[in-house]
């Protein structure tokens, strides 16, 4: 079917929409648009020469785009955080994101303190008609946006510190950024500019630009910001660095200068990571846990680590020079990575982990219908499923990817979504919040079974057949 529908793709350029693909090719009469879009999208979301663009259109993009991407073609977006005034503790009240190709754009502006706090530090002269409103009772909205936005798109921050503070808000409202972001630092490290001390919007826009940046207003600070990401992406071509291979190499290379001789672990044990998505683990050298977080790209993300920036916060000075050994575990999805990484943490309280309990997160979350998610293993011959029914601890179930164990489920599944529910215990939420929260998320582009209604567990069991066989079908065409 997905070869069909590619040349029905090609034969249409000007994009094709989800409801008029599921008439053509899956037999829908008069369907509602919801319906045929997740019918669509649990088939062609997983084949890389399709793409669902901002027109609601599906179309074709050839694969040679996918293969060594330039960095211009790339969804960098510049992410411009202003601090709180106040010395104490520091803080972000406000943030605007930006984009950086083809020349920068403002696309979210919003408030996450109430401006009204800082008039006395003329505040409310820089707000802007671009701004989100700001209330307590939207802000978790706001943050809402923000995240999604991100999601999918390659985010630059000027500091370690400007990420891990709007991070924290974003964990208190529960929801997640993506990891998949690079620093104005390294940028400048890849560009062969000095980075400056301080390290200020203002004293890059120097360093890169030549000249101090007019900032009379917040829109005009997160322009400052992002006019300098272009310009650091301009001088890198400059120097040959053209892509995301090439950036990553210039990273690597960087590496070979680390003196690993201390530790366990090197310079070809970092490398040597698959770009898979995964959970990492430092130790020290007794053996205790030192940190352990999650990646979507395991290779990127443990690189970054360890690339010499000349910005060292203590955090991270304490993880680079306490770290003695690594261990590392590939998942085949970012929802693998995210529970695994959980209850990790949870198991070991690592020191440089500070994880928000669960009962300090405000934002609430809708509950799935009963369903069960099929994503992909770390091991080709492998699925992973979810299995999902409200108020009840979620099920993780490998499979193997011919199909040959589905069946054998049978009994489990008439257990989970056909018998009495299992009581959860107060160590379950923060499971079923998480993977929630990342299925909600990701709904439009992953397969999703739907089992609230089904008569028996042989019913399920068919249709996670049929749609497991089409989206392997997709990632392999």
């Amino acid at each position: 079917m997905n070869e069909e529908i590619i040349t029905y793709l090609r034969a249409h350029p000007e994009g094709v929409s989800s409801t008029v693909l599921a008439e053509e090719f899956l037999k829908f009469k008069n369907p509602v648009p919801a319906m045929a879009h997740c019918a669509v999208s649990s088939i062609l979301t997983k084949d890389r020469r399709c793409v669902f663009s901002d027109d609601n259109r599906w179309h074709v993009v050839e694969k040679s785009r996918f293969e060594t991407p330039a960095l211009k073609d790339l969804p960098w977006t510049a992410v411009y955080c202003l601090p709180s005034p106040a010395a104490t503790k520091p803080d972000i009240i406000h943030v605007s994101l930006w984009n950086i190709f083809p020349s920068p754009r403002q696309v979210l502006s919003l408030w996450l303190r109430d401006p009204a706090t800082y008039q006395s530090s003329g505040a409310d002269f820089l707000c802007a008609d671009t701004d989100l409103p700001f209330t307590s009772e939207i802000r978790e909205r706001n943050l809402r946006t923000l995240t999604a936005y991100l999601d999918g798109r390659i985010p630059v921050y000027l500091s370690r510190l400007y990420h891990s503070l709007l991070l924290q808000q974003c964990l208190l409202t529960g929801e997640q950024l993506t990891d998949e972001s690079m620093l104005v630092s390294q940028l400048m490290y890849h560009a062969g500019v000095p980075v400056p001390k301080p390290l200020t919007v203002e004293s890059v826009y120097t360093a890169v630009l030549n000249q101090p940046p007019l900032m009379p207003n917040v829109r005009k600070c997160g322009e400052a910001f992002a006019d300098c990401v272009y310009e650091l992406f301009s001088l890198c071509a400059k120097k040959n660095i053209e892509n995301r291979e090439e950036l990553e190499q210039s990273e690597e290379k960087a590496l070979e200068t680390i003196d690993f001789s201390r530790k366990a672990f090197s310079y070809g044990d970092i490398v040597q990571q698959p770009r898979k998505p995964g959970v990492y683990a430092f130790k020290q050298e007794d053996s205790t846990f030192l940190y352990i977080g999650k990646a979507k790209n395991l290779r990127r993300r443990l690189t970054g680590y360890f690339i010499n920036t000349e910005e060292s916060p203590a955090k991270l000075k304490e993880l680079r020079e306490k770290a003695y050994s690594l261990n590392t575990f590939v998942c085949g999805s970012e929802l693998e990575a995210l529970i695994y990484e959980y209850r990790l943490i949870n198991k070991h309280a690592p020191l440089l982990n500070k994880q928000i309990a669960i009962n300090e997160r405000k934002g609430a979350f809708t509950p799935l219908n009963d369903c069960i998610v099929l994503l992909p293993h770390a091991d080709d011959t492998k699925g992973v499923s979810f299995w999902f029914k409200k108020d009840q601890k979620v099920k993780l179930k490998e499979f193997d990817a011919d199909l040959s164990t589905i069946s054998s489920l049978s009994d489990e599944l008439e257990d989970f979504f056909f018998k009495d529910k299992v009581p959860v215990s107060p160590q379950d939420f923060p499971e079923i919040e998480i993977a929630t929260r990342w299925v909600r998320r990701n709904e439009e582009h992953i397969v999703v079974v739907p089992a609230a209604g089904a008569a028996s567990p042989e019913e399920i069991i068919i249709v996670m057949k049929h749609y497991w066989k089409d989206s392997r079908e997709s990632v392999t065409s």
